[in-house]
């Protein structure tokens, strides 16, 4: 299950920041909203190392064997 990370304000106008378990950014919101607060931002958090997302282009992997062989 994808980890979202969000932005909410609570019922008293406190900003809120943290991270979710959930299928959808619709999930979080609605997680959210049975807490009492309103959600403001939300993103995929990424799963590769660093927090990037795992996939690389092809022009960076070319890049990488390049240095790699001049090595």
């Amino acid at each position: 299950m994808p980890v979202f990370q969000y932005r909410a304000v609570d019922a008293n106008g406190a900003v809120i920041e943290g991270s979710l378990d959930a299928k959808s950014e619709g999930a979080v919101e609605t997680q959210l909203r049975q807490s009492g607060a309103e959600l403001l931002r939300c993103a995929e958090r990424g799963r590769g190392i660093f927090g990037r997302k795992a996939k690389i282009s092809r022009k960076e992997l070319i890049g990488f064997c390049f240095h790699m062989q001049q090595m």
